[in-house]
């Protein structure tokens, strides 16, 4: 891990050499999940959400009513529903039609109910603009892909397609059990080569699964998106590393659908040493404030900042102490070294995607320019994201640039563009959530009171669901109120047990 926040271990674990610690860990919460991958060493590599629909629209696949079609905006207005107003753009738009597009009518039409999936729009969360739409609505599971034929025709037939990495036999049998389906769902399959380590009949009901939401009569308003446990257990990568849950309950809950759902995952499971402090204990909540910090400090005193813009993320190498203990030139090549093997941990870790502008401190030596790529490029080589990137410039200028897979970790968690560095609003609600659902299963008897400031209980009021689920989960009632300081404590007559955000 890049910086200088070491994870810490839970009690009794010993790193020796040739012993690994990697592992996926899974923290069940109130409308989210969190994994995380620990590497080798032990430190945490890669952190992914899982969100409900009522957390984040993302990833929604919603049957929407088109609204207007502005041929002067060249876009397709829809009503979603409960997520509110949509827009397709022309381009998104034209991959429902075969064939060439005159105009944008060709493609949608006022009144027209239409499958869509939500897309990963950072700028419109906070903005209360219409959510970006694609109807290639696509869901990926563990072992298949299905997604929406493009085309408007419906009476189009899906298409198979199989991993070359299936063995033919195992080929053959998938292709006769699966071409009816996509003909009959008019839906494309994709098989994922991880569908050779489990029985056909998994690959197949994870494919009815999938077609299901995808080939339903149209219905509007009707909202569709997986189960978080799903979500989550999807994630999981290959191998045979552990995956930690951090509490019995979803652990218990895991085992069943793994042995229902998932079968090359149900002999890796277990319950994290250190139960519902797991992140805290592996240094996962250590690395994502790291993460989120103004600087990111380098062992040799320099550090890197980084900034996301709509066009691009901004990130600037600087010397910072780093001139105390070495030479001029020597510090410089430190430093830039250093900050190569942060920005390639930081990029898969905050899941940083498009036009990365690197400014690293400039350097006149030749050898140690060459030293620098060759060092980023090991580091980036170990992604499983490839990145692309220029060379050097004449001004220290290196551009990168890596494909967006969702929200990055600042647009997830961090307000824009007024506050720059704070927690937005949904990010806080849902870490008092977890300070309430963590409170909630002690013995103590009493009212669940979580206190916030006003923005943070407004979005709670407006997901009620999140409170139901969270009074469900603590087995008692749950209170809401505005505060000026962030805090959850259990209330009852002449006792108050508090915890402080």
């Amino acid at each position: 891990m890049a910086g200088n926040t070491l994870a810490s271990k839970p009690p009794g674990w010993r790193h020796t050499p040739g012993d690994t610690l990697m592992r996926t860990i899974i923290e069940a919460g109130i409308g989210r999940w969190r994994s995380a991958v620990i590497d080798q060493d032990g430190f945490p590599a890669r952190l992914t959400f899982h969100d409900s629909n009522t957390v984040s629209p993302i990833g929604s696949i919603v049957d929407a009513r088109v609204r207007q079609v502005n041929a002067r905006l060249d876009m397709v207005f829809l009503d979603l529903g409960p997520l509110g107003e949509g827009v397709m753009n022309r381009r998104r738009a034209r991959q429902r039609v075969k064939g060439a597009v005159k105009r944008l009518s060709d493609c949608a039409h006022e009144g027209e109910c239409l499958r869509v999936q939500v897309l990963s729009d950072p700028g419109v969360l906070e903005t209360g603009k219409a959510l970006s739409v694609t109807p290639r609505a696509r869901l990926v599971g563990r072992y298949v892909v299905a997604e929406c034929l493009s085309a408007r025709d419906g009476n189009s037939t899906g298409k198979l397609s199989l991993s070359n990495d299936l063995p033919p036999k195992r080929a053959r049998a998938l292709d006769a059990a699966l071409s009816p389906l996509t003909a009959q769902a008019g839906v494309n399959l994709i098989v994922r080569s991880r569908a050779a380590s489990v029985d056909d009949a998994f690959v197949i009901m994870e494919a009815e699964r999938l077609t299901k939401p995808l080939s339903a009569p149209l219905e509007t308003g009707t909202l569709y998106s997986p189960a978080l446990i799903d979500l989550a257990l999807t994630a999981v990568e290959d191998g045979d590393v552990p995956v930690q849950f951090a509490d019995r309950a979803s652990l218990t809950q895991a085992r069943t659908v793994t042995a229902d759902r998932y079968p090359d995952l149900s002999a890796r499971l277990d319950i994290h040493p250190a139960g519902m402090a797991a992140f805290e204990e592996d240094g996962v909540e250590d690395a994502l404030q790291e993460a989120l910090a103004d600087r990111i400090v380098l062992p040799s005193g320099g550090w890197l900042s980084i900034h996301e813009t709509p066009a691009l993320t901004a990130i600037d190498v600087n010397m910072g102490a780093a001139l105390a203990a070495h030479g001029p030139q020597e510090a410089i090549r430190r430093v830039n070294l250093e900050a190569a093997l942060a920005i390639a941990h930081h990029l898969d870790f905050q899941d940083i995607g498009g036009l990365i502008v690197t400014d690293f401190i400039d350097m006149r030596a030749k050898d140690a320019v060459a030293d620098l790529t060759a060092t980023l490029d090991a580091a980036l080589g170990e992604h499983k994201t490839p990145v692309e990137r220029t060379g050097l410039s004449r001004f220290g200028l290196m551009e990168l640039r890596r494909a967006r897979s969702g929200l990055s970790l600042r647009q997830r968690l961090l307000t824009r563009p007024a506050t720059p560095g704070g927690p937005n609003a949904a990010a806080q609600a849902l870490s008092l959530l977890q300070q309430a659902q963590r409170l909630g299963r002690q013995a103590q008897p009493g009212t669940l009171t979580m206190a916030a400031p006003e923005a943070v209980t407004a979005w709670l009021d407006a997901r009620p669901e999140l409170i139901r689920a969270l009074e469900q989960d603590s087995l008692r009632q749950v209170v809401v109120k505005t505060a000026d300081t962030v805090s959850v404590t259990i209330q009852e007559t002449g006792r108050t047990g508090t915890v402080t955000a």
